[in-house]
């Protein structure tokens, strides 16, 4: 922490940015995930949340990774200019922002500005071929133009109707392509194509003379036969140049647009024609995304996971089936890799990326991230090694501190996860929804199943916790939504004693540090509850009076020194602490004033080792430092998009582990 005087001779603390280090994860929620650099073969630029990563991938341990923060929620587009220098990311909206809908320009890596005007969520950004402009889509049917130089806009149009305006989203866009003003010569004529309303329109920017500006001069819509009714969206479409080579026929073009109904839709546009003249079925479900690798070969990723090569016959006249691939879940990104049309870089909705060879149908993962929300982390006794537990799917992995990269992982498929414990340095406990818990061995590269309990609650295994007897005997205390604690033997795995502590749910157990017979329970009501294990029965039963003032309590943890005090937070953002052994309430902490809020819903919390620093997560994806003694913050960070799910220190106290139900897992550093 940086200390300063001030002019009265006192010392002022400045509250500093958490140093976030390394970010594990990818959000595929929206089209366009992920980007390929034009000119740098190697880097790949993605976004996690709110944050824009730009990967170097020729580090093999991942350790090159610049992470750019400008965004206050989950980041919904992106885009790199053809000549590489410039970048641009849209945001869907945001209470926080002044408009719903932001897009920040980048210039080497750099932020350069931030273009409003856009509402609702930002659909796509595309630059034109000459990278002199930027071109945004919201959700709402309207785009912009923005001059990347001047940062002016060049252009504002909605195309929203009076007879439908509900139905014009525009699905689509991208510049097909862009010719020499004659009369003009700094100033390019664009053709832009659009679909929206189940239908292609080809627009043409230009610059006049009479407005002294850039605008819409007029559109052309693709025609279809009439016997032909078109009642499909186009969620994605691509062209390639007919005749690349043929000066005269140079603006000719092959057009295919996937639907949501998985058929591929081909069209002709030409100088004076733009007409449909083919189609055919590429995918059970949406055809999400199409590319042409020639005019005789297309490639289509569709929403069963599948990646298909599709193959022009001349003699037929018709498209066929060459070869396909099938993916872990839907694709929602296909792009070529920079100096290749051979190769291609696939992501899916399940947030991972593929390398594909279009040539031998065949493909390789090549980044790897957790799919879904990510409900636990924790350590063990070593400083570097952590391990995690998603919410959906129930996988358990092992990740290393020094590399950022993946050890172990192992899936439960059946259940989703609910509960994680890290014991030792080469245990990890799982508990699932559906009231299973297994134990699991890890060593190295390796995790296996060692034992298993099918039916260790009803619901829920929400909490796991390790204590000996007084005859040094292991024991797995398990709390889940029934209400019960069950106290098993923990190399048996039998069922020693069953205790009824709660009404409702229990939340977590705590191993208290002091004396090993007392162990202290969270329920879902609020209640806080001492048990003792040696005259089995409850001790102490701890409520929140003004619940109305301090809201329900969601997390506790125990003090490891000093005092040994119980810490509990709530949904109002109270920080309350209890004495050990008795029922009283000892201090209600206000965080919202510490952390310059208005409103602070507390998701998480976790003391360091020392007792020093309590840091606690909220709902909007930030974490906050608080130093103990002096109750105030110390440091803080815009980490996440969504609310932080879990935290933990490194057991060195010089690392922060937060996860978030966006699927993102935070490396912070805190020294």
């Amino acid at each position: 922490m940086t200390t300063a005087v001030t002019a009265d001779g006192k010392d002022t603390d400045f509250i500093e940015e958490v140093e976030l280090e390394h970010m594990i994860g990818m959000t595929c929620n929206y089209t366009n995930s992920l980007v390929v650099h034009p000119s740098e073969k190697e880097t790949y630029i993605y976004s996690i949340g709110p944050t824009l990563i730009i990967n170097d991938q020729s580090d093999k341990q991942q350790k090159q990774q610049l992470m750019l923060r400008n965004h206050d929620t989950a980041i919904s587009c992106l885009a790199v200019s053809p000549c590489g220098t410039l970048m641009a990311s849209g945001q869907r909206g945001s209470p926080l922002s002044k408009h719903s809908a932001v897009v920040n320009l980048y210039r080497e890596r750099k932020l350069v500005h931030i273009f409003n005007g856009l509402f609702n969520a930002v659909h796509q950004v595309l630059f034109t071929p000459d990278s002199k402009f930027l071109i945004g889509v919201d959700l709402n049917g309207c785009f912009m133009i923005w001059d990347c130089l001047t940062f002016e806009t060049i252009l504002a149009k909605s195309i929203a109707t009076h007879d439908s305006p509900e139905n014009t989203h525009i699905d689509c866009c991208r510049v097909l392509r862009m010719n020499y003003d004659q009369n003009f010569v700094k100033h390019n004529i664009y053709k832009i194509l659009i679909s929206y309303q189940c239908n292609l329109y080809l627009w043409t920017l230009q610059y006049s003379v009479k407005h002294m500006t850039y605008i819409l001069m007029h559109h052309e819509k693709f025609a279809f036969p009439p016997n032909r009714q078109f009642n499909r969206t186009l969620a994605h479409f691509d062209f390639v140049s007919l005749a690349p080579d043929d000066q005269e026929n140079k603006q000719a073009f092959l057009i295919a647009a996937g639907t949501n109904t998985g058929e591929v839709y081909l069209f002709h546009s030409s100088a004076h024609t733009h007409m449909f003249i083919d189609s055919f079925q590429a995918c059970s479900i949406s055809a999400m995304v199409v590319l042409f690798v020639d005019a005789d070969t297309l490639i289509v990723g569709g929403g069963d996971g599948t990646v298909k090569k599709f193959v022009h016959e001349s003699k037929a006249k018709r498209w066929t089936l060459h070869s396909g691939i099938k993916l872990d879940s839907a694709v929602n990104t296909l792009q070529f890799t920079p100096f290749s049309r051979q190769y291609l870089v696939a992501t899916t909705v399940q947030s991972n990326t593929y390398n594909i060879d279009t040539e031998k149908m065949s493909h390789s993962v090549f980044f790897q991230s957790p799919c879904n929300a990510v409900g636990g982390v924790g350590f063990g006794t070593l400083n570097h090694i952590f391990a995690t537990l998603t919410n959906r799917g129930g996988i358990i992995s092992t990740w290393d501190l020094s590399t950022h990269l993946e050890v172990a992982n192992l899936k439960y498929a059946a259940a989703n996860g609910t509960a994680l414990k890290y014991y030792q340095h080469d245990t990890i406990l799982c508990g699932f929804d559906n009231g299973s818990m297994i134990c699991l061995h890890v060593g190295g590269n390796k995790m296996g199943v060692v034992w298993e309990i099918k039916t260790a609650h009803r619901g829920k295994v929400n909490c796991m916790e390790i204590c000996t007897d007084a005859k040094s005997n292991r024991l797995l205390l398990s709390g889940g939504d029934d209400g019960l604690l069950n106290v098993w033997n923990f190399d048996t795995q039998q069922l020693i004693s069953q205790y009824h502590v709660m009404t409702q749910c229990v939340l977590n157990i705590i191993r208290d540090c002091v004396y090993a017979e007392l162990i202290h329970i969270l329920g879902s009501d609020g209640q806080i509850v001492t048990f003792s294990l040696k005259r089995e029965g409850i001790v102490f039963r701890r409520m929140v009076k003004n619940q109305y003032e301090f809201g329900r309590v969601t997390n506790f943890i125990q003090n490891q020194r000093d005092e040994y005090e119980l810490i509990s937070s709530t949904v109002n953002g109270y920080i309350l602490i209890w004495d050990q052994e008795l029922t009283e309430l000892l201090q209600s902490i206000d965080c919202k004033p510490i952390v310059n809020s208005q409103r602070l819903q507390i998701t998480a919390i976790a003391l360091s080792h020392n007792a020093k620093y309590l840091c606690i997560g909220s709902d909007c994806g930030e974490i906050f430092i608080i130093a103990m003694k002096r109750k105030q913050m110390v440091a803080k960070c815009q980490i996440h998009s969504h609310h932080v799910t879990c935290i933990a220190w490194t057991p060195d106290d010089k690392q922060i582990i937060t996860s978030s139900s966006d699927a993102s897992i935070a490396i912070s550093n805190f020294y």
